[in-house]
């Protein structure tokens, strides 16, 4: 687990993520903003508009429009330091979500090796889950596990004769050997890279175990496939009013995107329709 170094805890922050592609920090939230994490969940559970099954795993999407505290705790200054040393200083959100494990261990509660950036590419890199733990969770929890390293590897790929797996067809063989679990105390903060090779284990234990992901972007990094969320392009820090929007590709290239506004227009409603696909989602 990262401690919190003194003097420029950022170049610490960035030189572990850039070799290991993952952080686990315990103190980056104060306690009292987790208890107002926790109390909104909770309220928004007696409303019936948040859900943690017995045996089902359940998970919602768009979740900073449900209630303002989970928005708000992106504009923290420790939270836009530590998006902002990784991913430069223009951010935005391409999803946010709570993934709620089932109470009992005899649910669904496990997920297969992969990476988040073959259910989402983009036109660069620089992409990263960053998760807020709001409770406990040790090994029994069924916490995320990575391979420490493995987003160097690059993409990897996720399909098999045309359909998408959600699931690595060929793990890397030193993945069980090497591997990490990312645990800590309510109120932990992982973050990994999109490239991040990971699964999670199933539960062992009756509890809760909720996690509110947000995944986050450079601006200059442009969706190209997968689900469009609601919460794409949130901001998490602002763009000047009239600058232009581009897309970065890996060799640093940047292409304008019709200028300020440069977002992917729908006027048929292709995508939300789902017409226009070669297939069914699989």
């Amino acid at each position: 687990m990262l401690e919190r170094p003194p003097g420029d805890v950022r170049s610490d922050w960035v030189e572990k993520y850039r070799e290991q592609g993952y952080l686990n920090i315990p103190d980056l939230l104060s306690a009292a903003t987790v208890r107002r994490l926790q109390a909104a969940f909770d309220e928004l559970e007696q409303q019936g508009r948040l859900r943690v099954g017995e045996e089902e795993l359940i998970d919602h999407t768009d979740i900073i429009f449900l209630h303002e505290a989970f928005a708000s705790v992106l504009r923290e200054p420790r939270v836009v330091d530590l998006l902002t040393a990784l991913l430069g200083p223009r951010v935005e959100l391409y999803d946010t979500k709570f993934i709620n494990k089932p109470l009992k261990s005899t649910g669904f509660s496990s997920f297969s090796w992969h990476q988040d950036f073959a259910f989402y590419p983009h036109t660069n890199q620089d992409l990263l889950a960053f998760a807020i733990h709001l409770d406990d969770e040790d090994e029994r929890s069924g916490p995320v596990r990575l391979l420490p390293g493995s987003h160097r590897l690059g993409p990897l790929p996720h399909c098999q004769d045309g359909q998408f797996l959600h699931h690595l067809p060929q793990v890397p063989p030193e993945a069980e050997r090497d591997s990490v679990l990312l645990t800590g105390g309510a109120g932990f903060v992982t973050v990994h890279h999109c490239l991040m090779v990971h699964c999670s284990d199933p539960k062992e234990r009756y509890g809760h175990r909720r996690v509110a992901y947000y995944d986050v972007r450079a601006q200059d990094n442009v969706q190209l496939a997968g689900y469009l969320r609601r919460s794409a392009g949130w901001e998490v820090t602002p763009r000047p009013p009239g600058e232009s929007r581009y897309a970065r590709f890996p060799d640093g290239s940047r292409i304008e995107l019709r200028g300020a506004s440069g977002r992917l227009c729908d006027p048929f409603g292709l995508l939300a329709s789902g017409r226009g696909h070669a297939g069914p989602e699989t």
